[in-house]
């Protein structure tokens, strides 16, 4: 499961997935984090506005990504049991809010050039590797 920038999910992006699993043999999903409604969001303002109010929220955030997680699971050629996500800049974010909160169902979480507005306490569950 890959979670990307601020922009939302569009070819780039879907690129990027079909590329990583490709490449590794994974099976790649793009989550879009602000959901069907919001696919057009193209002025600097309202991406501001978006990536504000879930970097914000890491509850909000970390259920958008556990609503993904839950979703890739369902597919025919997922192993449930060995589900990894990636996070890239506003995505990179969500993940590691995603580690604090002690979500644990997946087996990793990597965050490329993630930031956190506040270091939030870590939850002592964390059992993916980060």
């Amino acid at each position: 499961l890959e979670s990307f920038d601020c922009r939302r999910v569009n070819f780039y992006e879907q690129q990027r997935a079909t590329m990583v699993a490709t490449q590794l043999g994974w099976v790649g999903f793009a989550a879009d984090i602000y959901g069907k409604d919001l696919h057009q969001v193209d002025e600097i303002q309202d991406r501001i506005e978006l990536s504000t109010l879930y970097r914000s929220d890491p509850n909000l955030f970390a259920q958008r990504i556990q609503s993904a997680v839950a979703y890739v699971k369902t597919m025919d050629m997922v192993d449930a049991d060995n589900v990894a996500v990636v996070g890239y800049c506003f995505g990179g974010t969500g993940v590691l809010q995603y580690a604090f909160l002690g979500l644990n169902g997946v087996q990793a979480i990597v965050s490329v050039h993630g930031g956190l507005l506040q270091v939030p306490e870590a939850s002592e569950s964390i059992n993916p590797k980060v």
